[in-house]
């Protein structure tokens, strides 16, 4: 028969055992709650890096892709005379939105707005041929989304001679989830435009400076040289067609936004600086970037002060 100081054994080390689990326990969660801590802390500065890369990518992208097609406009075959087959209007532009992006490039007007309206859209002109974009089907030039382009405009230099007309429009939109959205359209045909597609995600603002010259005067060749910046709406532009004869270059900038926040609701807005060199807030926690360029036209030929129609 067990005596009492055995019994008392027995308790003093059930005792011990249950102190010595609720101990265990209380580590195992402090250790745990430790390693959630460091994770939450490091986890934090790996995501902004992440995004960064990401967001630096895809501005450099996106801002490389709208200056290589820029490079383009006005480009044009000659006939043996030297006469380039286009010699019609090369860019458009609005300092805010198109009222319809698929309007003919001679009737492309800007939609009404009020104040600083953002952001820009544009639309350029140039010969197209599989060697200046991207060819489809049997070797047929493509526009900006990669749709064919039929021979649908008259020469300059042949009136009896059609040819390829890259006609696009570059614009920003949010998409059907409300994500703003670089999008372009081009023409396919005469009088058929191609459909709306989108180039890039997450680009908030898109604003455009013109290099202008002094207006040609008669049939004197256009000037080279850069009198201003000038945005679409400025008087030595605006919707007059001839006063775009002027452009011989464009300043580009794109605002670009991280696909998700990366600040918490207790942390700092983020900051970054706008196409106007003003820092700007964003209150909701994601990235943005301003990127920018200036692209000229070394492809656009001197044209005399003729008309517009291609």
């Amino acid at each position: 028969m067990p005596s009492e100081h055995h019994r008392h054994a027995r308790h003093r080390q059930a005792g011990t055992s249950l102190v010595e689990l609720l101990l265990s326990s209380a580590i195992g969660l402090a250790l745990v709650l430790l390693a959630v801590q460091i994770y939450v802390s490091t986890g934090q500065p790996v995501r902004r890096v992440a995004a960064q890369v990401q967001l630096h990518s895809d501005g450099a992208m996106t801002l490389q892709l709208l200056a290589q097609q820029v490079r383009l406009v006005g480009l044009s075959e000659l006939d043996d005379q030297g006469t380039p087959h286009f010699q019609g209007l090369a860019v458009r532009g609005c300092a805010g939105a198109f009222a319809e992006t698929g309007a003919a490039f001679d009737a492309l007007a800007c939609k009404a707005s009020t104040g600083d309206a953002r952001p820009h859209a544009f639309a350029i002109r140039h010969q197209a041929d599989a060697h200046v974009t991207v060819p489809v089907g049997t070797d047929q030039p493509s526009n900006c989304v990669l749709e064919g382009i039929a021979a649908w405009a008259t020469s300059s230099a042949d009136g009896a001679l059609r040819y390829a007309l890259a006609d696009q429009r570059y614009f920003i939109e949010p998409d059907e989830d409300g994500v703003p959205t670089l999008y372009c359209r081009g023409m396919r045909d005469a009088g058929v435009m191609g459909s709306k597609q989108a180039l890039a995600s997450q680009v908030e603002d898109m604003r455009v400076l013109y290099a202008v010259t002094r207006l040609p005067d008669g049939s004197e060749p256009q000037p080279a040289q850069v009198t201003a910046y000038v945005r679409a709406d400025d008087d030595a532009l605006g919707a007059a067609a001839e006063r775009w004869r002027r452009v011989i270059g464009m300043s580009l900038c794109i605002v670009v936004r991280s696909a998700s926040p990366v600040a918490g609701a207790q942390q700092m807005p983020e900051s970054y600086l706008d196409c106007d060199g003003q820092p700007q807030q964003a209150p909701d926690g994601r990235l943005r970037r301003s990127f920018r360029t200036t692209v000229f036209f070394h492809a656009l030929r001197p044209a005399l002060n003729a008309g517009t129609s291609p």
